[in-house]
């Protein structure tokens, strides 16, 4: 069936879909106010490795081979970003620092 059963599991749903959300965005919003929104964007990149170190973690779940050339795939786009900053915004960085 493609509705949950009961209340508890609507309560569950609910709850997955509010405590992720909100916590995920609180984060997000407080990082903009230390680091530069490029930075956070890029770290943002990586969070479906965190969701998949927690699922192996917590429920023993092995992601195929394709999660390993995703992941692969993003954190070298990463890299390239990082690499390819300009060296004007490089030298402000520092000097804020």
């Amino acid at each position: 069936p493609l509705l949950p059963a009961d209340g508890r599991e609507w309560l569950l749903l609910l709850a997955l879909g509010a405590v992720p959300t909100v916590l995920g965005h609180s984060i997000v919003n407080y990082s903009m106010q230390p680091m530069r929104g490029q930075v956070v964007s890029v770290f943002n990149l990586t969070q479906f490795i965190y969701a998949a170190l927690m699922a192996y973690l917590i429920f023993a779940e092995i992601p195929e081979l394709n999660f390993y050339l995703a992941a692969v795939l993003v954190l070298l786009g990463a890299v390239v970003v990082i690499w390819d900053a300009p060296q004007v915004a490089r030298e402000e960085d520092h000097a804020e620092a």
